[in-house]
């Protein structure tokens, strides 16, 4: 899996943030690996241009 900038940046919100959970779990489990890093890091950028702080993604993207 591997997803280019441009992909999450046309995600709304919910979306962004429920990605964001999904990496975050996955890390918690031990189960993250690089390409999953440089994901969840293109992820954290789109958040901060968007003014979202990565507690209040988290928040949106929790089932």
């Amino acid at each position: 899996m591997y997803h280019t900038r441009s992909f999450y940046e046309a995600l709304p919100d919910e979306i962004l943030g429920r990605f964001y959970y999904e990496f975050i779990i996955s890390f918690e489990k031990g189960n993250g690996n690089n390409a999953m890093f440089r994901e969840l890091q293109l992820i954290k950028g789109i958040a901060a241009e968007r003014g979202i702080p990565l507690d209040q993604l988290l928040k949106i993207g929790t089932p």
